[in-house]
């Protein structure tokens, strides 16, 4: 991206940072493998990211999933800048630079399109993606706290809250939330997955296993509440139990 472009309209220390780091990219000829990161859903609709350009975001994620990530942060570069009051190109730009491993140009990204538009959900919740999928759990749940702030009915800011605050071994906390979150989503499998793992990871075994119940009788199609079930029985030595639960699990997969 030539600095002529980058000089029209982001602001002095983004451009600045997303100056130094594409000529970075440049040189090194970064390709790096996909992580399991979120994606920005580009779609439109309410809360989320409205598409700048139908081709040119189309080119952009192309380049993104081929893991040509000097394309793609120029194409989503070019994104931001051709229309600076959408937040799509900004995003993107945000999951090129952190796939990179530009971590410092990806949160000053981020950063910045959160300034600019603090209320629209896809940005708010790239931000907090950012912290949790670098496993940064104390930021990452801090990220999620102000996501439920202002969007309270979506789920992910509960489930994702709750995985933060599990990896932190801040048990009280998560449980604390997912169930603020059942409260509103009671039939939501990520909420209630979450919760039993919540038990599950801390070694309350007895809990678990309670939970895993709950979780395979609401979502009988799931493999994960009959191996969950099966290990928690298995750590409170119900070997019959445990070997049931897992026949049937078998039986159904």
């Amino acid at each position: 991206v030539r600095r002529a472009m980058l000089d029209e309209t982001l602001p002095e220390k983004l451009r600045s940072i997303l100056s130094s780091t594409l000529i970075a990219i440049n040189k090194s000829d970064i390709l790096i493998s996909h992580r399991t990161e979120e994606t920005p859903d580009l779609s439109g609709g309410a809360g989320r990211l409205r598409p700048v350009s139908q081709h040119l975001i189309a080119h952009a994620q192309q380049a993104l999933d081929a893991r040509n990530l000097v394309v793609a942060s120029r194409l989503w570069t070019k994104a931001a800048l051709r229309q600076p009051d959408d937040p799509a190109g900004r995003v993107g730009l945000t999951v090129a630079l952190n796939r990179a491993k530009q971590y410092d140009a990806a949160d000053a990204a981020s950063s910045e399109a959160l300034a600019r538009f603090p209320e629209n959900a896809g940005v708010v919740a790239n931000h907090a993606w950012l912290a949790h999928n670098r496993s940064q759990w104390d930021e990452a749940a801090a990220r999620w706290r102000g996501y439920r702030e202002k969007f309270p009915d979506h789920p992910v800011g509960y489930s994702a809250a709750g995985v933060a605050l599990r990896h932190a071994k801040r048990f009280a906390e998560a449980d604390a939330i997912l169930l603020a979150g059942l409260q509103r989503h009671p039939d939501h499998p990520e909420l209630l997955g979450n919760y039993a793992w919540v038990a599950h990871r801390r070694g309350d075994w007895p809990e678990a296993a309670a939970r895993w119940r709950v979780y395979r009788k609401k979502f009988p199609d799931h493999a994960i509440g009959y191996s969950g079930l099966g290990v928690a029985l298995r750590e409170l030595a119900c070997f019959d139990e445990a070997d049931a639960a897992l026949r049937q699990g078998l039986a159904v997969h």
